[in-house]
């Protein structure tokens, strides 16, 4: 004689209902022990402290090459010290001449104005600038963004130096209201 046997699948109402009670335990735990601030800090900021560090490392690059730091090769504005490394337009005499010129900075926008080319960034609707600029042991490229919202400015500030803070670390904020400028200490010349 055959007996049937039940197969035992799926799980029971009251195993459903506990596993539901335990992770959603986990995560009213883990909402409440995450510090948000600085999570959200760093993830809103992490798109503006890569811009620079690509901007950097296109001023190394541009450096590597012609062994010249881009305002050494412009007429010094800061404006021209950004589109030297994507448009040779800029360029002073007698570098000018250089017939194997090389863009060492690619995908940032770059528009005619009525005071020449300028380069924009993504995080807002202003400029980038670069200059020379003092620094405690010698002269550094000061890379500024301006016109970058302020929630997003201070997360750079916190992605760059682990804490917002204008008297430590490289990067300052100069606030304009509800936007600041990114005042970045790239590399050191």
């Amino acid at each position: 004689m055959k007996t049937l046997n039940k197969r035992n699948a799926g799980i029971a109402i009251d195993e459903a209902i506990l596993v539901t009670v335990m992770v959603g335990s986990l995560g009213t735990f883990g909402a409440v022990a995450l510090p948000w601030q600085s999570v959200l800090g760093t993830s809103v900021g992490a798109e503006g402290a890569n811009e620079l560090a690509v901007i950097e490392t296109a001023n190394q690059n541009f450096y590597d090459l012609y062994g010249k730091w881009p305002y050494e090769m412009t007429n010094g504005q800061s404006l021209n010290n950004v589109v030297v490394l994507m448009n040779r337009q800029v360029l002073k005499y007698p570098y000018s001449q250089i017939e194997d010129y090389k863009a060492v900075l690619k995908d940032m926008p770059i528009e005619t104005t009525s005071r020449g080319l300028v380069v924009r960034h993504s995080l807002g609707s202003g400029r980038v600038l670069q200059r020379q600029a003092p620094r405690s042991s010698g002269y550094a490229m000061e890379v500024v963004f301006e016109g970058v919202p302020l929630e997003m400015a201070e997360g750079i500030d916190l992605k760059v130096d682990g804490e917002r803070s204008n008297s430590k670390g490289r990067v300052q904020l100069i606030r304009k209201g509800k936007t600041a400028h990114v005042v970045y200490r790239a590399n050191k010349v």
